[in-house]
């Protein structure tokens, strides 16, 4: 008897093959089936999914020979569903539970999703047989993540291919902007400790540009990131700190400005912190504090990515090494724009 099973993350129970009852036919095929994910009408993003709000976007089933779904239409009475669950500022997760299905089909190969949620998620399909087994199909990276090393050459493991992957869901059209321009960066030794740089290009009289070579330029890169990515709503102050600089305005925006509360030297308006259960989600601003003992440091601070890493300007270059909840880089505040 001719038979197949699904591979997923668990190989499912072999099932007969219609037609094929030919006694000396005796063989299992396994057919390699995995999911992904996409905005409506498009191709998977190989810096991964980020919609906001109440956009949809497409689930989609790939479980064929040939890369289409073609198994799904062999099994009999399967009935699936789409799961997510959203990752916390500490690296924890909540439990998972079902996406908001736009269809509310349970036999389909392809879902509609509606982006109900403001988060960073890791995303799963489970395929139920009618013998009642089930089959897990995580959401999984196809391909290594982009610059997820850090300075020294150490990468960031769970930005490898083969790890679990995720979609980002921002809470509104500015925080998917900063996201995506911050993304465009990635990469760059424009931000690098030994690079000289300009805060911003018009000073003025009252103002000064301090000098930045040989200094980390994190603060740097998400306030010129924040503000280029605006459009007109929700802008951070360039010129903050007077008394420092012999009562002139300098640039820009420190690390302790976005971790504190109120911000130690700028009103950040329209970057309010967010609750301290809030989750981490796509164009926030977030920011760990200075800190002694074990974990000293100077603090840090970067722009959350789709999959809940920090965009963030390194020593060397702008990179995704850091996932919520490292320790060297806790506890951790964020702000949002809508």
């Amino acid at each position: 008897m001719g038979r197949f099973g699904i591979d997923g993350a668990t190989k499912s129970t072999p099932i007969d093959l219609p037609g094929l009852d030919d006694a000396n036919l005796s063989y299992i095929v396994y057919i390699p089936a995995d999911i992904e994910l996409h905005e409506v009408g498009a191709i998977p993003n190989p810096n991964g999914l980020c919609v906001k709000k109440d956009e949809t976007f497409q689930a989609h089933f790939v479980g064929g020979l040939d890369g289409s779904s073609d198994c799904f239409n062999l099994i009999p009475d399967v009935v699936t569903e789409w799961q997510g669950r959203r990752v916390k500022r500490d690296g924890t997760f909540e439990a998972w539970s079902a996406l908001h299905n736009a269809s509310d089909v349970a036999r389909s190969a392809d879902e509609t999703i509606v982006a109900n949620t403001p988060g960073c998620f890791q995303v799963r399909m489970l395929m139920t047989l009618s013998d009642a087994s089930t089959i897990e199909f995580p959401l999984l990276r196809k391909q290594n993540a982009r610059s997820f090393v850090n300075g020294q050459g150490t990468p960031n493991i769970v930005l490898l291919t083969g790890e679990l992957d995720y979609f980002g869901v921002a809470k509104g059209r500015n925080a998917k902007a900063v996201r995506g321009n911050a993304v465009s960066w990635l990469g760059s030794t424009q931000y690098s400790t030994k690079a000289e740089m300009i805060m911003n290009p018009d000073p003025g009289p009252q103002a000064v540009n301090p000098s930045t070579q040989n200094s980390s330029k994190c603060n740097i890169f998400v306030t010129h990131i924040v503000n280029q990515s605006d459009d007109g709503s929700c802008p951070a102050d360039y010129w903050v700190r007077p008394a420092l600089w012999n009562n002139k305005w300098a640039a820009p925006l420190a690390t302790e400005d976005w971790f504190t509360d109120p911000s130690e030297h700028s009103f950040l308006v329209n970057w309010p912190p967010t609750a301290i259960d809030a989750f981490p989600a796509p164009g926030m601003v977030e920011a760990t504090n200075r800190q002694a003992g074990v974990n000293a440091g100077s603090g840090h601070v970067g722009i959350v990515d789709y999959d809940g890493t920090w965009i963030n300007a390194g020593g060397e270059t702008v990179n995704k090494y850091i996932s919520q909840g490292d320790v060297k880089y806790s506890p951790v505040n964020l702000r949002s724009s809508e």
